[in-house]
């Protein structure tokens, strides 16, 4: 099971110049959707996005939370990444909006979280690409966020989520993704992609070779 720990790093006034070289870095390599290395990809994208857009910044400011994922029904060859089994299993500690803790894995840690989040493989595609949205899926209950071990906050955090959901989802949209098994790429390119991030909708979508995945499948 692989923990990352990310910390804001930088000097004040730096924000702009790391967000821009992820995005360049992001956009020279290809990830494999929901695989460890493009979960943590995200990861960093959101950190930067926090350090470099303010709006972003003050969204997710006052949120404090452990998230538990759970996807189920992950491909078959993706599956190898976690052990050959079909679920892929997500911990996130959010400290005052910046990722604190970041595990991914076959099953859950020790570590209590305090929202259990739901779904599966093809809605966690759906939700990436704009097919879908954050509401629609949990109105729909195609996606589950339940509190857990009592926790009463909730209530009060549930449609907040929501929109910070979105805005997650456009930061991720910034890095350069290949899907099992169709193998649709979106090319991270910002510009290219930007405007129509926004909307929810990526514009740039093409056919590629699924290469990167029998590589991550042989690893």
């Amino acid at each position: 099971m692989r923990t990352s720990r990310i910390r804001s790093r930088g000097k004040p006034g730096s924000a702009r110049q790391e967000t821009a070289a992820f995005e360049t870095a992001s956009r020279t390599h290809e990830y494999v959707f929901l695989s460890p290395e493009w979960i943590h990809e995200v990861a960093r994208a959101v950190q930067s996005a926090r350090e470099g857009d303010l709006y972003f910044r003050n969204l997710v400011a006052g949120i404090s939370l452990k998230l538990a994922y759970i996807i189920r029904g992950v491909p078959k060859p993706l599956s190898h990444c976690y052990g050959g089994d079909s679920q892929a299993t997500v911990f996130v500690r959010i400290d005052k909006g910046a990722v604190g803790t970041l595990i991914v894995g076959r099953e859950l840690p020790e570590e209590e979280a305090q929202v259990l989040v739901t779904t599966e493989y093809k809605t966690a595609k759906e939700l990436f690409l704009g097919e879908s949205s954050p509401v629609a899926t949990v109105l729909s209950q195609r996606l589950k966020a339940e509190p857990v071990n009592g926790f009463r906050g909730w209530p009060s955090l549930a449609a907040k989520s929501l929109l910070t959901a979105s805005n997650v989802l456009r930061v991720a949209r910034k890095v350069s993704t290949v899907f099992e098994p169709e193998a649709v790429s979106i090319p991270g390119q910002v510009h290219a992609v930007g405007a129509a991030a926004v909307e929810g909708r990526p514009k740039t979508v093409h056919l590629v070779q699924p290469d990167p995945l029998r590589k991550l499948a042989a690893d």
